[in-house]
């Protein structure tokens, strides 16, 4: 917490004028930036990083100071949207402790009593003491951008300003309706990265959200399971811990989401009930000053999902049973029937030595009641060499092959 206290502060020379006497003087003040009132906004580009001084600047009469109710050492900024989008604002490198304040005028005469608060900040979005805000910016409309000093006694040439700029393209994943689609494996682990990403206008976002981005999978079968953050080590290109927020939604569309449960980096897992035929969307924010790596992870407390197979495995898997109407879950299923019933067909009678398929296994408990299993332990004892498990998924992969030439 700030301990400092608003107060007006005069700084005095001392002088000695004779021996034994003194006398104090008020030093010279600094001439006051030209856009320290706000008739003299500073109008700025679409886009841009500047570098600006509130040495000599005050406050006006009147002036609206929304996060620390009093306006000391402002400078002011005019700048009009060109497109409807959400834009961020920020003092990110300035020397000194900031705010910063957005305001328009919807409608009117343009005054300082007709300023209307669109965003404003002092510490947020982890950059220490700077500050940062972001909108959704109206195409055509005017913004005014103040800057000021948290603690009156402090003024600085080195007041950093950007706007609107994009430092890089943003991930695919960056929007939900781009959401990567990932295999659903028990040991379900997620790499990614938030630099660049943004918020979306109108979508699942927290209003602090600034950068995020989107994951999904299939639910294949009911299960529960449990997920976690961690953040990468490395500093951003902020020089910032990077440090990311998991939420977990479900549901059919990206428009139909239910929120599950959310967690961050360092916290404890959170669990959600998962349903045969749902979608799980999973989202991952950060903030602009710790954007960065991060991976997340999945566990099944029941076991009952149902693949291990790598991401290209899956996607093939998924493609198939789309083919013919089935769900990813069902294929498998289906598959040790379809090759038992071919040997059946071709009189193989004895085992056919066969090496194990490279990597992958499958949960078998929720695919294959007791009255069930025989079938899949007579196709297991003709390969030789093989589990149960690897049975099922080698069968799988034959049934996409001969899918693949249909």
């Amino acid at each position: 917490m700030k301990l400092t206290t608003r107060l007006s502060v005069w700084a005095f020379a001392i002088v000695t004028l004779s021996a034994g006497a003194v006398a104090t003087a008020r030093p010279a003040s600094a001439a006051a930036p030209a856009n320290n009132n706000f008739a003299n906004a500073e109008v700025l580009a679409n886009s841009g990083s500047i570098v600006r001084s509130n040495v000599g600047a005050d406050g006006q009469a009147n002036e609206p100071a929304p996060v620390t109710g009093d306006a000391v050492a402002t400078i002011w900024f005019r700048w009009v949207s060109t497109s409807n989008h959400r834009a961020i604002v920020d003092t990110i490198g300035s020397d000194i402790d900031t705010v910063l304040a957005v305001y328009d005028v919807p409608s009117g005469p343009v005054s300082l009593g007709t300023l209307n608060e669109v965003a404003s900040d002092d510490d947020g979005f982890g950059c220490d003491t700077q500050s940062l805000v972001q909108f959704d910016a109206i195409a055509g409309r005017t913004y005014w951008i103040q800057i000021d000093s948290w603690d009156p006694a402090d003024k600085s040439p080195n007041l950093h300003l950007q706007w609107n700029n994009v430092r890089g393209d943003p991930p695919a994943n960056d929007d939900i309706a781009d959401a990567s689609v990932v295999a659903p494996s028990p040991g379900l682990t997620i790499n990614g990265i938030t630099d660049e990403a943004t918020a979306e206008i109108d979508q699942f976002e927290d209003e602090t959200a600034t950068n995020t981005v989107w994951y999904r999978f299939p639910v294949l079968t009911n299960d529960v399971a449990s997920f976690s953050i961690v953040s990468s080590s490395s500093d951003n290109v902020f020089d910032y811990a990077p440090y990311h927020a998991l939420t977990v939604f479900t549901g059919s569309a990206a428009d139909q989401l239910t929120y599950e449960d959310a967690t961050s980096t360092g916290d404890s897992p959170v669990s959600a009930n998962l349903v045969a035929g749902q979608t799980v969307w999973l989202q991952v924010i950060s903030y602009p000053c710790e954007q960065g790596g991060f991976t997340v992870t999945m566990t099944s407390e029941s076991d009952a999902v149902t693949t291990q197979y790598d991401q290209i495995e899956y996607d093939l898997l998924v493609t198939a049973a789309v083919s013919v109407g089935l769900t990813p879950e069902q294929l498998q299923h289906d598959s040790v029937g379809i090759i038992e019933f071919i040997y059946g067909i071709a009189g193989v009678t004895g085992p056919i030595a066969i090496d194990p398929p490279a990597g992958g296994t499958v949960s078998l408990a929720s695919q294959w009641p007791a009255a069930e299993r025989p079938v899949l332990n007579a196709l297991t004892s003709k390969w030789v060499g093989l589990t149960d498990a690897e049975s099922q998924k080698y069968a799988t992969g034959i049934v996409i092959f001969l899918l693949s030439l249909s």
